[in-house]
């Protein structure tokens, strides 16, 4: 599982268009999936003419999700939120707050000596370790950062997680 922090701007969503999966038997499927063709026609002769998704023309309608966003593993969510100074609840990661308390939670985080979220960096061995160390949280609050700023830019005024 996993927690996406998302910037709430307004315009969130977009639509775009893709290759529907009923057409995928066209020599010309690859292309469109890498960009490389938008002549979307060449691809209604191998769609199927039943199918629910793009109704026989091998092009779906997809909704996009365009919100500044940056996704962490739950035990990590949980060690930004608590390095955030932020509520949160262990079995239920989801809240909100606005950008200002964001900005504040995160030169928090940087501040505060926080051994309690954190482990120690172990050098030399095939080791993976659960939890964060220092640069792991660094890097994370960078991204986390990212997401307010962009979202700022945006005229973003809250910052939701779930």
């Amino acid at each position: 599982m996993s927690v996406t922090f998302y910037a709430m701007t307004q315009d969130g969503f977009a639509t775009k268009r893709e290759p529907c999966l009923c057409a995928q038997m066209s020599e010309h499927f690859g292309a469109f999936v890498m960009g490389e063709r938008t002549d979307w026609e060449v691809l209604k002769p191998e769609a199927s003419p039943n199918c629910q998704l793009c109704g026989g023309s091998g092009v779906e309608e997809v909704r996009v999700d365009l919100r500044p966003q940056v996704n962490f593993a739950n035990g990590n969510a949980q060690i930004i939120l608590k390095a955030l100074g932020l509520p949160h609840c262990e079995q239920d990661l989801y809240g909100e707050c606005d950008l200002a308390t964001m900005k504040r939670g995160i030169i928090r985080a940087r501040n505060v000596r926080q051994p309690e979220v954190l482990r120690e960096r172990i050098e030399g061995k095939n080791f993976i370790g659960h939890g964060y160390t220092r640069e792991d949280l660094a890097d994370a609050l960078c991204r986390l950062e990212d997401v307010v700023t962009s979202g700022e830019k945006r005229g973003a005024q809250r910052i939701t997680w779930s």
